[in-house]
């Protein structure tokens, strides 16, 4: 999984599978992302997966929950 870690001038910085980070350049990137965001790769172009984001996020949140109460 490619997670969207933060965003360096041209290049897109990823965490692929928690074990390395992946500069992408932003023209290998189809739309647009921001810090967290999931990404596939298709055919040497990425973009993100709305779902597997989402599921990410929900997973999170319900880690984090217990720390804001």
């Amino acid at each position: 999984m490619c997670i969207v870690d933060r965003i360096e001038g041209d290049y897109i910085v990823c965490e692929v599978d928690g074990k390395e980070m992946l500069n992408i350049p932003k023209s290998a990137v189809d739309g647009t992302v921001r810090e967290g965001d999931v990404l596939v790769c298709e055919k040497g172009t990425y973009k993100k997966d709305d779902h597997l984001t989402s599921e990410r996020a929900k997973r999170i949140s319900e880690l984090t929950a217990d720390f804001w109460s």
